[in-house]
């Protein structure tokens, strides 16, 4: 069986208040990187709204946004090229959480795609703050082959020993065990990333695990997962 697993690329979108700002506190969302409630950094968000970018707690209108988590943000309509494994598959379109990071983060829909009022009209683009902080390879063009599979099963096989963890009981940080971070059994985005910053490892991409043997073990989040 084809195995999988934690993503360890960088996708925290990177977008802080008036500084370079790529790394969380792991204190909660406010003056975290998905922080746009400053209106001097981000003019866009006439409102400064701190959570309506990405939800909404009411929609009152049609549902244009059925991805669920009350989702209040364009998603991307990019057909990617998937991950390529060696033997000879790829995973398939991403979906899910993922698509929705992709959002913002494959350089295709604006930041200010939101509420309604500037979908399919945006005109600020991550690469307006920094087009470092797009998923590598994708920079318009929507190849994930650079980067690790996203929308993927882990298939945990207690025979391996040189497989995956146990996603029952093998700890994923502060966010419970491995299997709390992988919705539907995928692993998506969220996976390795804490949008809301609050399971985060400090001075982090929003990493749930830090990869810096000076913050942990040295590819801690790599061997979460992978039993190597």
């Amino acid at each position: 069986m084809r195995k999988t697993a934690i993503a360890v690329f960088t996708i925290g979108l990177a977008l802080m208040t008036g500084q370079a700002f790529a790394n969380g506190s792991g204190a909660g969302i406010v003056g975290s990187p998905h922080d746009f409630s400053d209106l001097v950094s981000n003019p866009w968000n006439t409102r400064q709204e701190l959570c309506r970018t990405c939800h909404i707690p009411h929609d009152h209108q049609s549902n244009m946004y059925p991805q669920g988590l009350l989702w209040n943000h364009e998603v991307t309509s990019q057909v990617f090229t998937p991950y390529a494994f060696m033997d000879g598959t790829s995973a398939g379109q991403p979906d899910g959480v993922s698509k929705m990071c992709l959002g913002c983060h494959d350089g295709t829909v604006g930041i200010d795609e939101w509420d309604r009022k500037n979908v399919g009209a945006g005109t600020i683009f991550i690469g307006d703050y920094d087009a470092g902080y797009m998923v590598p390879g994708t920079n318009n063009a929507g190849d994930l082959r650079r980067t690790h599979p996203l929308s993927v099963d882990y298939v945990y096989d207690a025979t391996d020993a040189d497989g995956l963890n146990d996603p029952a009981t093998t700890p994923m940080g502060t966010s419970g065990m491995i299997e709390e971070v992988l919705p539907q059994g995928k692993v998506e985005c969220s996976s390795c990333h804490d949008v809301h910053d609050n399971e985060a490892v400090a001075g982090t991409h929003l990493l749930r695990i830090a990869q810096s043997a000076t913050m942990g073990q040295a590819s801690g989040l790599c061997l979460s997962c992978h039993n190597k």
